[in-house]
């Protein structure tokens, strides 16, 4: 019933595993976060009238909507699916970051497990709301926006299926140059370039819009499988094969 206060990391260890019910309020001193490391079980049940909220330990009005005030939560690769239900997860450095194997040194392969991820919302991070590198991620009623850098971001492969997703980034803390929504199957670690498949990947049903000319970004090698249909994108690019039914640059409202 009392809110919980994180200092530093907070670690659910391997084999481990963490539930956090409906209501539950999660603050984070600066540059703390919650690492779900290899192996671990990562589920939050909130509901529609009662969301679980992550967000930084500072409760004055003015950093209601202040990024950046703590870093992330942080899911390695696992034999388990992780789950997120009605979660409000704010002012973070990178809201999500969903990487299958940070210390290997190519990055690891594309994870056997998902991060499923219902009805929440991502907002005023100061970098980048999710960033996925070679995971498998299913988005159900998502909202993100608001971000310094990118709303999604996936440097790297894997699986990523969004649907009822809303894409909105209106950053007006400093210039950005980067789009919100950004797939890129290409990375580099240690000066080595690494290529991981994008497979079974869809949009559909949602936005992508912000303040940018370009707001959806596609860069992908090799052999891929990514579609989307009965979208609204804002972009300047020419779209690939397999787009169906999409609104190009017309006003959300």
């Amino acid at each position: 019933n009392k809110p919980i206060l994180i200092f530093g990391y907070a670690v659910v260890d391997e084999g481990g595993a963490l539930t956090i019910q409906e209501g539950t309020k999660v603050h984070f001193h600066a540059f703390s976060g919650l690492w779900i490391f290899e192996d671990a079980q990562f589920t939050v049940e909130g509901s529609a009238s009662n969301p679980v909220v992550f967000q930084g330990d500072r409760l004055e009005e003015i950093y209601d909507d202040e990024p950046g005030q703590w870093d992330r939560i942080w899911i390695n690769r696992s034999i388990h699916d992780h789950h997120i239900n009605h979660a409000i997860i704010k002012n973070a450095l990178i809201g999500i970051q969903a990487e299958a194997a940070p210390f290997e040194v190519d990055g690891g392969y594309i994870t056997n497990n998902t991060l499923q991820i219902n009805n929440t919302t991502i907002t005023h991070s100061s970098a980048a709301g999710i960033f996925a590198r070679n995971y498998r991620i299913h988005a159900e009623n998502l909202a993100m926006g608001n971000c310094g850098e990118y709303a999604f971001l996936v440097s790297g492969g894997g699986e990523y299926q969004f649907n009822n997703a809303t894409i909105s980034n209106y950053w007006t803390f400093a210039p950005r140059e980067t789009p919100s929504f950004a797939i890129i199957n290409e990375y580099s670690i240690l000066d080595e370039t690494y290529q991981r498949p994008i497979t079974n990947s869809f949009l559909t049903n949602s936005i992508v819009d912000g303040g940018l000319t370009n707001e959806f970004l596609l860069e992908l090698s090799g052999e891929n499988d990514f579609s989307c249909s009965y979208t609204l994108l804002k972009t300047d690019q020419t779209l690939p094969n397999g787009f169906e039914n999409i609104y190009l640059n017309q006003n959300p409202q």
